[in-house]
């Protein structure tokens, strides 16, 4: 390396250049609340609303009456408490830390799982992470969310129904046997052959919740 003093590294950043301009906190309250509640204040602003206060804005949203309003603002809520879970300094067991070892875990104990016949994954008992939150949105088309905290922010994920579905019936620890016990009730399978279905699906959107980390 013929100039090592000119490569940057973490150990020794370079500096190419300097924010002259000033800021301060009313500056940043507008972007505090488009960068957590982009969706509700695009519709909130066709209602004139114009105070730049996060805490004022939250109180604002809960009382509206638009459901349109209600329900986008509650996923977003959500996603915000989740994204506050791991700048919580009081709360250890909340900490990207800990997340990230947790998912490490997790990760070792899935390749386990995954490794099972479908008789032994029958036997296991799950619950959703409490990283995890399902909100459903039931604006022009019911769109269903799930929200998980992860060490690198909180993913957004669009899911089906059916997947919805499975992981509620998983809001306490339960075997999944008795899931899909719940799942052939719920969708009404009468025959040997649509129960078989049922089961396989059920067993198919297991395998990959299991695979993002969604039980514990």
């Amino acid at each position: 390396m013929a100039y090592p003093d000119k490569i940057p590294s973490i150990l020794a950043p370079q500096i190419n250049s300097i924010f002259t301009g000033t800021s301060n906190l009313q500056q940043l309250k507008p972007s505090l609340i488009k960068n957590s509640f982009s969706k509700t204040l695009s519709l909130i602003q066709k209602r004139s609303y114009r105070d730049t206060d996060l805490a004022s804005f939250i109180t604002f949203a809960k009382k509206g009456k638009d459901k349109k309003i209600i329900q986008v603002f509650a996923c977003e809520l959500t996603k915000f408490q989740l994204e506050q879970l791991s700048l919580d300094k009081e709360n250890s067991q909340a900490s990207i830390g800990l997340l990230f070892i947790k998912q490490l875990l997790q990760r070792k104990k899935t390749q386990r799982l995954l490794a099972l016949t479908d008789d032994q994954l029958l036997k296991q008992r799950f619950r959703l992470t409490k990283e995890a939150r399902i909100i459903n949105l039931e604006t022009t088309d019911t769109m269903i969310y799930l929200l998980k905290r992860t060490p690198q922010g909180v993913d957004e994920t669009i899911i089906p129904a059916f997947c919805a579905n499975v992981l509620q019936a998983f809001s306490k620890q339960i075997t999944v046997k008795t899931v899909i016990t719940k799942m052939i009730t719920y969708y009404n399978a009468q025959t040997n052959e649509d129960k078989k279905i049922i089961q396989e699906k059920v067993l198919q959107q297991i395998k990959e919740c299991l695979r993002y980390g969604l039980f514990e």
